[in-house]
């Protein structure tokens, strides 16, 4: 006599498509966060230091360094912001893997002991090969920029 029982497959189909959706979903957050769109900036103190850095708001950002130097007796001399860039965390850590070839970090990995002229000519380097969020179609910003212009 032939075996006709049936195995209940579904819970496997359902325990695959979970795991199937939770990989595309974390696969989709990288993308989104490795394509982000934010400036990357060049801020030079009165004390001579050059910060360089990445911020999605720089108005802010700027300010807020403003404020922090000026706890210690300092102030801002000079500010350079790129475009907004597509991928703006690869591009800040190009430009820091350029100033740090130019010489050596002076506090942290972002702060260096070199001129504004020359950090900011970094800076232009790397947003000059980079693409703009303008060259992006509006929707494509609006995702990469979670809904925000």
């Amino acid at each position: 006599m032939k075996n006709t029982r049936r195995i209940d497959t579904r819970w496997y189909f359902e325990e695959t498509r979970k795991i199937a959706e939770a990989e595309l979903a974390a696969e989709t957050a990288r993308l989104l966060a490795l394509y982000r769109i934010g400036h990357i900036y060049v801020i030079e103190f009165t004390s001579g230091v050059v910060k360089v850095g990445k911020a999605l708001d720089p108005k802010s950002r700027s300010a807020a360094h403003a404020q922090f130097a000026q706890i210690h007796g300092g102030a801002i001399r000079n500010t350079w912001v790129s475009r907004r860039l597509v991928g703006y965390g690869e591009a800040e850590r190009e430009l820091i893997q350029i100033c740090s070839r130019q010489g050596d970090p002076v506090s942290g990995r972002e702060y260096f002991g070199f001129g504004f002229r020359l950090a900011r000519s970094f800076g232009t380097l790397v947003e000059a090969n980079r693409f703009a969020a303008a060259d992006l179609p509006s929707d494509m910003q609006a995702l990469l920029t979670g809904g925000a212009s």
